[in-house]
């Protein structure tokens, strides 16, 4: 009886000993196992965004949870590469691109044309400004849109006129003016350097103007600028505007200007100094209507 108890402990001994030996054999596997998937599921990533980059360890495999991980808040138009419902098996860089849109308003001048119109009843080579013209104003919309601080497009919305323009007018005379009897004849002048076929030889009453005389601040008739050594002021019923003439002394003048004292045979010398015009007098001299063109 006692022999069969020493051998019923023995077997349930070895039974347990079994069974102590196959739980630690499954523990120490089990382990291995969680350990071996623990450490696999980890994975470095770098996060580059606004021209920095950050780089941390994480065990969330879609983008969009690793980003909410990182408490990284996306605006409604950034670009994220790879795309948020992307499952990442390894080490991996998340690029974020930040897109702005932005409302751009921009005032343009709008610049005016010149248009020139022949008249009949002007000389040859004559002007005159009909209508002055005026640049006109545009407010223009743009929806303009940035990458990482930079604009890479600008896109047209809308553009409102504000002011319209007014084209420049300016009549051109085209009537060709018959030569006076005896200006056929060749005249040579400073000393033959020049010579041409005067249009009209005239005996001239030569007075003195300056900018301080004229209330348009230095414009003349003829919409120029008054220069010295240039701009002589007639009457345009003998030189017409635009044309030039030769005094004597004086050397090559363009009839650019007009004056109410300025009638028949007068002319007005323009100089820039208002002292040497006071300084200038009166004067007798003879002048050849040259045309349109200076002779060179």
């Amino acid at each position: 009886m006692r022999q069969s108890r020493l051998k019923k402990w023995g077997y349930w001994r070895r039974r347990t000993n079994l069974l102590v030996a196959s739980v630690l054999v499954v523990l120490a596997t089990g382990f291995s196992l969680l350990t071996t998937n623990y450490v696999s599921a980890h994975k470095n990533v770098t996060i580059e965004m606004g021209g920095t980059k950050k780089n941390f360890v994480t065990v969330k495999k879609r983008v969009m949870d690793i980003l909410y991980e990182q408490g990284i808040k996306l605006g409604p138009d950034d670009i994220v590469e790879p795309s948020l419902t992307t499952k990442l098996a390894g080490d991996s860089n998340i690029r974020i691109i930040q897109v702005k849109k932005e409302i751009v308003t921009q005032e343009k001048t709008i610049a005016f044309n010149i248009i020139t119109k022949k008249d009949h009843a002007m000389l040859e080579g004559t002007k005159k400004v009909m209508t002055e013209g005026q640049s006109g104003k545009v407010l223009e919309v743009y929806e303009v849109l940035y990458k990482d601080g930079k604009e890479t497009s600008r896109n047209l919305v809308r553009s409102q006129v504000l002011q319209g323009k007014t084209d420049k007018v300016v009549a051109v005379g085209d009537k060709r003016m018959l030569a006076s009897r005896g200006s056929s004849k060749s005249v040579s002048v400073a000393g033959g350097r020049y010579s041409f076929i005067p249009r009209k030889t005239l005996n001239v009453t030569l007075t003195a103007y300056s900018a301080a005389y004229s209330k348009y601040n230095g414009i003349t008739y003829s919409g120029v600028r008054a220069t010295e050594g240039r701009t002589v002021a007639v009457d345009p019923r003998v030189v017409p505007l635009g044309w030039w003439v030769y005094i004597e002394g004086y050397g090559f003048r363009k009839a650019e200007d007009t004056g109410g004292a300025i009638k028949g045979n007068r002319m007005d010398v323009f100089f820039e100094s208002n002292e040497v015009a006071k300084q200038f007098g009166i004067k007798k001299r003879v002048v050849y209507v040259v045309g349109p063109n200076r002779p060179y």
